[in-house]
């Protein structure tokens, strides 16, 4: 098993992208995240959270990364489908840095110029309850050239636009599920 200390990427570690606050479900979590596939969507995701973070200069915090099944089901998690599940997707707030609708314009327009590491295959700007965090993914569904740009209001998600992204890493990784 690899060790929560582990850099995916200089500023992002093995254990900020395979935790819970359940904390009875971290050693299966951490085990399950450990092995291929999802370790190699880790790595990718993490090298895109180091390209958002290099583009707004500030540290960021991820709030939820990687879900287990088990996980998704214990916080309600949004679907069965979920991209957290594959770990492909990650929230992020940044308490010391830029304002959140500040750092959601820069990802979209570096989705744009193709100036992030991989692909996005969404951004979604949401907030829930008084809260306020980012979702990102990685463009990784087969077929899906990824690109959706959402807001989420604590009711129900919009899509503001889907960007053509120029980005030659645009090669969806192929997701597979044991539930499927």
């Amino acid at each position: 098993m690899i060790e929560p200390e582990h850099k995916l990427a200089p500023n992002f570690t093995f254990g900020e992208l395979a935790t819970t606050s359940h904390t009875s479900l971290i050693p299966s979590l951490r085990a399950e995240a450990s092995k291929e596939p999802i370790i190699g969507r880790l790595r990718m995701l993490a090298e895109l959270l180091q390209g958002v973070r290099g583009l707004i200069g500030a540290p960021m915090r991820v709030t939820s990364g990687y879900r287990s099944v088990a996980l998704n089901r214990a916080i309600g998690g949004s679907s069965r489908r979920s991209q957290h599940m594959t770990g492909s997707a990650a929230d992020f707030v940044c308490p010391k840095g830029p304002p959140l609708d500040e750092v959601f314009a820069v990802i979209v327009q570096a989705m744009r110029d193709g100036s992030l590491p991989y692909p996005v295959g969404q951004v979604i700007n949401e907030r829930s309850g008084g809260a306020h965090w980012i979702h990102i993914s990685l463009a990784n569904r087969e077929g899906d050239p990824g690109g959706q740009v959402m807001t989420y209001d604590g009711r129900r998600y919009r899509r503001v636009e889907r960007i053509q992204q120029p980005h030659p890493a645009l090669q969806p990784v192929p997701v597979q599920r044991d539930d499927d």
